[in-house]
C-alpha cells in the first residue's frame, strides 16, 4: 500500500490480492477530494493505532466484511434511506460515472470486475442517461 510522506498526496493503493473478494490484485486510483479528506483524518489523528488500521471498530479492531456492511446499514438507517444495503453506494458510484460517459471496460476495472455481465448488473440506466444519448444524435 501506498504511504503519505510530508506534504505528498496519497493518490493510489494497492490491494493485495490476500485483500480482495476476487484475490487478484489491483490499483485504486483515490479521487483528488478524498486524498484531501483523508489526509486531514490523519493529521487529526493524534497517533496512528497500534493496529495499522486507518479506521476501526468500538473495540479497537479492524472492520470485517460484516461488521463494514452492518455499519453501512446503521448510516443508512440514521439517515433516513431505506432498502439500502453495503452495496447501494456502490452501484451509485458505478450508474453515476456511467452517466458521465465513462466506458464500462473503465467501470468493471476500477470496480475490479472481470467481467463486464457483472459490471452491467450495477449501472442502472435512467432517463437523464436517455436524454443524453438522445442529444447525441
Amino acid at each position: 500500500m501506498s504511504t503519505v510522506t510530508g506534504q505528498d498526496q496519497l493518490d493510489e493503493i494497492t490491494l493485495s490480492a490476500e485483500k480482495t473478494k476476487s484475490k487478484c490484485a489491483r490499483k485504486v486510483i483515490l479521487p483528488r477530494q478524498m486524498q484531501r479528506h483523508l489526509q486531514q483524518y490523519t493529521n487529526a489523528l493524534e497517533r496512528i493505532p497500534a493496529h495499522g488500521y486507518l479506521f476501526s471498530t468500538q473495540k479497537a479492531s479492524h472492520f470485517t466484511p460484516n461488521t463494514a456492511a452492518q455499519h453501512l446499514k446503521r448510516l443508512y438507517e440514521r439517515a433516513g434511506i431505506t432498502g439500502a444495503t453495503s452495496h447501494s453506494g456502490r452501484r451509485t458510484w458505478l450508474t453515476r460515472l456511467s452517466q458521465k460517459g465513462v466506458s464500462v471496460f473503465v467501470l468493471a476495472d476500477m470496480a475490479g470486475h472481470q467481467q463486464l455481465q457483472t459490471t452491467m448488473k450495477y449501472v442502472t440506466v435512467n432517463d437523464e442517461m436517455k436524454r443524453n444519448a438522445a442529444e447525441l444524435i
